[in-house]
């Protein structure tokens, strides 16, 4: 599963950095500088969400052809590894979250995202792009819940100081969060693909 994210994520992630390059730029010539961490944290990130939005599914929209699974816990025993990789892919995003935004220290702030993230996915997935399943929405959330446990262990390890240091800088807070998944959502459905042909057509393939 990570092999199968590294190089969708990566030229989705080459088309979004250098506007994140400039936004933090940006907060650093308006007095808001982000930490280094921070900022390498932030880009992280979105190197994540890239990967996540290839991983399920997520690209330019296809004609309405909804595929549904409604019934709870349908198929989870038969499929183990597929409900084990759902839970897993959702991991990261319950540790990034509240390690580089104190908004989402609390983990009813933190589950509520990684539901909202994951609804927003199964919808978009009656277009064409997969099966809108309902257990994808309870593995995904669960993953998230495991990965803000990962969080709290790892704080419980680290220095309070330099914590700080990865949750500093002006990107904070829900809009931050919400701007930065939808704007590479929006790459990812509209610019990854013809720039993959761009990237083709200048290697000779």
């Amino acid at each position: 599963m990570v092999i199968n994210m590294l190089f969708p994520a990566f030229l989705g992630f080459l088309i979004f950095a250098p506007f994140l390059a400039l936004v933090f730029n940006c907060l650093k010539g308006a007095g808001h500088p982000a930490s280094r961490l921070h900022t390498a944290g932030v880009f992280l990130f979105m190197y994540y969400l890239f990967g996540l939005w290839w991983m399920t599914g997520i690209g330019p929209l296809q004609p309405f052809m909804p595929r549904l699974v409604l019934v709870p816990f349908a198929d989870m025993l038969q499929g183990p590894v597929d409900t084990a990789l759902n839970v897993v892919l959702f991991v990261p995003l319950g540790f990034f979250l509240p390690w580089l935004w104190r908004t989402f220290d609390g983990l009813k702030q933190t589950a509520l995202t990684g539901f909202l993230l994951s609804l927003g996915i199964e919808l978009l997935q009656v277009f064409g792009l997969g099966i809108t399943d309902i257990n994808d929405l309870i593995t995904n959330t669960l993953g998230t819940i495991l990965g803000y446990g990962l969080f709290c262990l790892v704080q419980h390890l680290m220095k309070p100081a330099t914590r700080k240091k990865w949750q500093m800088g002006s990107l904070a807070g829900v809009p931050s969060v919400i701007l930065l998944i939808l704007s590479s959502l929006f790459v990812m459905m509209c610019l990854q693909r013809p720039f993959l042909r761009f990237v083709l057509f200048l290697a000779g393939f």
